[in-house]
């Protein structure tokens, strides 16, 4: 008897042994250990971009670069063309961590100066543009600094495309800046674009991006800025008719996580994370006129009557911007320290 009961306490020991050196699953790991340790984990990455869209693949090929340098420990599952909500409402989960990254526009939530790589004309080339957003630069890291006030690590910033005016009709005298047009023109909810379409002569109506579509094909507006070649040819070339290349901006895409989420992770991984970005960065500035080139063929091609304004006209454009436009934002932005950052950062270029 006493033998049966010294073979089953032992059992009983062992069994309590085997327990506690057994591994969780993945979907415990962020139950399991300190934070900062090595776990395997799955993020979900909002993309406001088509599957097909030139910034969807680099997405895609940023997915596989992090897992690949992470041994396969980060799994990033990508949810395109905005299926996890509109962008601006998006940006804002992320800053609460019930979404865990997004690649794409940012909203203006937690302050105008989160628009300020939005900055009317801020930009007149691909060049131009590669040195103004790239890793360390001020627009780069002014905005990784308000990111981290609302709780959203920055992880970089990829460019997407110059700005266009789209629409259902070749709006008159659109090479004239400040001409007043018969023509009611989506604008994103900020005043970064607004201002300076208002400026330029146009009405102008703010309509949610996931909401577009809609109103361009019911009339509810005539046009929109907000997109550029690839997005325009990939998600609305049924509904334009025409589309003008006034490179009113660039379009700066966020690569963001929650930075709880970021900081729970291991030095590798967040290093890994870092590097990726980096190098969608410079994916994104390498090809991004010629993907520009394309698609703006591709639209032509398919029946859409497509501008290039020349030099002259852009040059107009951006002086008139900075002049009449640029003093207003100051306000608008908000925020002096990153307005006056920046433009000393323009003298040095």
């Amino acid at each position: 008897m006493k033998r049966r009961l010294a073979l089953l306490m032992s059992c009983v020991m062992l069994i309590g042994i085997l327990t506690g050196c057994g591994g969780s699953d993945a979907s415990d790991a962020s139950d399991a250990g300190d934070a900062g340790a090595e776990k395997s984990v799955t993020l979900k990455i909002h993309c406001d971009y088509t599957e097909d869209h030139p910034a969807s693949q680099q997405l895609a090929a940023f997915c596989q670069r992090v897992s690949d340098s992470t041994n396969g420990t980060i799994t990033i599952k990508p949810y395109y063309a905005g299926s996890l909500g509109d962008y601006t409402t998006v940006f804002d989960e992320v800053a609460q961590g019930s979404i865990d990254m997004t690649w794409g526009a940012n909203s203006t939530t937690f302050g105008q100066a989160l628009n300020i790589w939005n900055m009317p004309y801020l930009a007149a080339t691909w060049d131009e543009a590669a040195e103004l957003y790239k890793p360390g630069s001020f627009v780069s890291d002014a905005m990784a600094g308000l990111c981290d006030e609302a709780g959203i690590k920055l992880l970089g910033l990829h460019l997407v495309g110059a700005g266009g005016l789209a629409a259902t009709k070749m709006p008159k005298d659109w090479d004239v800046w400040g001409v007043e047009h018969d023509f009611l023109l989506r604008v994103p909810d900020a005043d970064t674009v607004n201002l300076p379409m208002s400026a330029m002569g146009y009405r102008t109506q703010s309509v949610n991006w996931s909401e577009l579509f809609t109103a361009v094909q019911t009339g509810v507006v005539d046009g929109f800025v907000g997109g550029h070649p690839p997005v325009c040819y990939d998600q609305f070339r049924d509904v334009i008719k025409c589309y003008i290349q006034i490179n009113n901006f660039f379009e700066a895409g966020t690569i963001s996580i929650n930075k709880e989420t970021f900081e729970s992770l291991s030095a590798e991984q967040q290093a890994a994370l870092e590097e990726a970005a980096a190098w969608a960065f410079d994916q994104s500035v390498d090809g991004g006129e010629a993907t520009e080139n394309e698609y703006l063929q591709k639209m032509e091609d398919y029946g859409i009557e497509v501008v290039k304004p020349d030099a002259a006209v852009l040059e107009a454009f951006a002086t008139s911007c900075r002049e009449e436009v640029w003093p207003e934002l100051r306000a608008s932005i908000d925020n002096d320290e990153v307005f006056d950052g920046l433009m000393a950062a323009l003298e040095e270029q």
